[in-house]
């Protein structure tokens, strides 16, 4: 693991979503994997860190990236693997990008169609 984060160092307070303890162990996470990738050591801390981080910012009502908890829960639940360590980094940077700035990735819409079946168009 990095060096540790205290709680006084991210600036939790009190409108943070996140618990001052947790606030600390999400961001260590955030230097852990900018230092390393995770492993098959690493995983289960990570992903425990990372399903805690999940439901507390599911609970704002902010986007959560697409099959992080089946990433999460199916290290959690079963052996650790080269594949699913690489899904959880994804995960984690994904969820890092959207509760740092919910603006971030946008929104996509779309006024076009419908489309015909086994035909080209242009999007």
């Amino acid at each position: 693991m990095g060096n540790p984060v205290s709680a006084a160092e991210t600036g939790s307070d009190a409108d943070d979503y996140l618990s001052a303890d947790l606030r600390a162990r999400v961001e260590n996470l955030k230097v852990d994997m900018a230092a390393a990738e995770t492993t098959t050591a690493t995983a289960p801390q990570r992903a425990q860190t990372t399903w805690e981080w999940i439901n507390a910012y599911s609970l704002t009502g902010g986007y959560v990236p697409v099959n992080a908890t089946l990433t999460v829960a199916s290290i959690l639940a079963y052996q650790p693997s080269p594949a699913g360590n690489a899904n959880l980094d994804a995960t984690i940077r994904e969820l890092s990008i959207v509760a740092d700035d919910p603006d971030a990735i946008g929104t996509l819409s779309a006024t076009t169609g419908p489309f015909e079946a086994a035909s080209f168009a242009e999007i």
